[in-house]
């Protein structure tokens, strides 16, 4: 902390260049002495960076000085361009990488805890505000790399800016999924009703510039408008029970079954709705390798983390049915469904 604190406080007052250098060296040098991580050609790109914008930005702008080095004949973009003004910027460009280098070694040495840990009381804000100050750019320059580093892996190569418009597309905040009403429970109480299906269906996904993907997603039944992915979510409130009709719509128009988006293995332990009521919920066994299952989709939606919901509620797996298929539609010998503790799954109509 003594040698942060040092070594930012002499390279935000001084400008001479020999210990702006000296100090981001010595930056390098430690976080390398001490994580025995070589710098990487990210980081000197990143100094360069810091270097050649101020020094652009300060000659292109600034009118300091008397050493003319160009003039260009038109009023507004003229200048004079001053060697002044280049030097000053240069100096100003080192002084940001001297100080990010600074900031770097001490967020890769020393967690925002431990510094508030070691901190005495009365200093906790300004220990709060000096990490996040020292931690940001450390910390978005490693999420870059990261992001980079995923890209290589998936042999993604960069393109320019239009490679940018995943990181500035904003994300989707679901809105709050509509009610379809209430019911009466037994004892007199009420509760929110929904009727939820799953369906598959085109939407945008990926930044503009590609085209649709196809997904699964859930909405109401009641607002065909809410079918999105990720899907609405269902807000209660304090004391008033829910309940919800889920519903497997992955169908046709024609009421025929849609097979699953992904290569499903039939020889693992599974719902295995071509066993039969007798041979659900197996591992079956097969003569030959058999090609990936191509029929109904078993679904069932889990709840996380509820309190005070019995099993009967919980969604747990072997709790599926099918998607309700025009008459005649069903595979012959397929299970339509799963009989589970407290009753059984009711396949619904298709709405």
């Amino acid at each position: 902390m003594f040698w942060a604190a040092s070594a930012g406080c002499v390279a935000m007052l001084t400008r001479n260049p020999w210990y702006l250098l000296l100090i981001g060296a010595s930056g390098l040098v430690v976080r390398w002495r001490a994580t025995g991580q070589r710098p990487s050609a990210g980081t000197f790109r990143l100094i360069a960076g810091l270097m050649v914008f101020p020094t652009l930005l300060n000659f292109l702008f600034s009118r300091a000085g008397d050493t003319l080095l160009l003039e260009i004949p038109v009023r507004w973009i003229g200048g004079p361009y001053t060697l002044e003004a280049l030097l000053f910027g240069a100096l100003a460009g080192l002084q940001l990488a001297s100080l990010l280098q600074v900031m770097m070694t001490f967020s890769a040495l020393l967690s925002p805890t431990d510094l508030l840990r070691r901190l005495p009381a009365g200093l906790a804000p300004a220990g709060i505000t000096a990490s996040i100050a020292m931690n940001f750019a450390p910390q978005a320059r490693r999420s870059f790399e990261a992001l980079r580093e995923a890209q290589q892996v998936r042999g993604h190569t960069a393109h320019g800016f239009r490679d940018l418009q995943s990181i500035v597309t904003p994300l989707v905040i679901p809105p709050s999924m509509p009610a379809s009403g209430a019911v009466k429970l037994q004892g007199g109480s009420s509760a929110d009703y929904y009727e939820i299906a799953v369906r598959q269906f085109r939407q945008q996904i990926l930044p503009a510039g590609y085209g649709p993907s196809t997904v699964w997603g859930y909405g109401s039944i009641n607002h065909p408008r809410t079918f999105n992915y990720p899907s609405f979510t269902i807000e209660t409130r304090w004391r008033v029970p829910v309940r919800v009709k889920w519903i497997n719509q992955l169908v046709d128009a024609d009421g025929n079954h849609l097979p699953h988006l992904f290569a499903v293995d039939p020889t693992l332990h599974w719902a295995n709705p071509p066993g039969g009521k007798s041979g659900r919920d197996t591992r079956p066994t097969f003569s030959a390798t058999p090609g990936p299952y191509t029929g109904p989709v078993p679904t069932v939606t889990h709840v996380h983390g509820a309190i005070g919901v019995g099993d009967e509620s919980d969604g747990y797996a072997e709790a599926w049915y099918l998607p309700a298929l025009a008459p005649g539609k069903l595979p012959a010998g397929h299970a339509a469904e799963r009989f589970v503790a407290g009753g059984r799954n009711r396949v619904p109509e298709r709405a």
